[in-house]
């Protein structure tokens, strides 16, 4: 569950560090949008009138979605015998929507909100007093096949404790028998 909670305390600082940011509406008429943060997927998009059940959803169903976090867990690793720490990737996924005619809104906003992102993780390294993101931190931007809607992600890696170590009684000592002369 350790990787649970460090993806669901990641999902609450960036709700918390990021609800005063805004990106711009989808057009020149509609207000800046707060950025909202999910863990593991975007939910599904409100089914239209117009689409079967069949039919994938239409980029403009996402519109309301957006600007979007998106905290996934993607690999975790033990830690060696002599640390405890385990090591948990999260992906961090950021998309925004944007009918751009130039194709530099979009970009701009995803490319944003990843570098926001990046800074408040570097200024405060350990979240919720026990998860603590390590360097580098790596992000990119996905190309423009998406759009309207775009996107990028950014790749974290955590440090969690790992649980105690149950060691039997007779387990003491440099060999298994627990004597000296093997």
């Amino acid at each position: 569950m350790t990787a649970v909670r460090c993806l669901f305390a990641v999902c609450d600082y960036l709700g918390d560090v990021l609800k005063e940011f805004r990106l711009p509406g989808a057009s020149e008429r509609t207000a800046p949008v707060p950025v909202k943060v999910y863990p593991f997927h975007l939910p599904e998009p409100e089914p239209s009138p117009m689409r079967g059940d069949a039919d994938e959803p239409a980029a403009e169903e996402y519109e309301h979605l957006l600007p979007a976090v998106v905290v996934r867990a993607v690999q975790y690793k033990d830690g060696e015998f002599d640390d405890d720490i385990g090591e948990l990737t999260l992906t961090i996924t950021v998309g925004a929507y944007s009918h751009d005619p130039l194709n530099r809104e979009g970009p701009w906003m995803v490319l944003n909100l990843l570098e926001r992102i990046r800074q408040v993780l570097l200024r405060k390294r350990v979240i919720d007093d026990r998860f603590e993101t390590g360097a580098p931190m790596s992000w990119e931007l996905y190309d423009e096949r998406t759009r309207p809607l775009w996107f990028g992600e950014m790749t974290t890696t955590w440090a969690i404790m790992e649980p105690a170590r149950i060691v039997p009684q007779d387990f003491a000592g440099d060999s298994y028998g627990g004597d000296d002369n093997g």
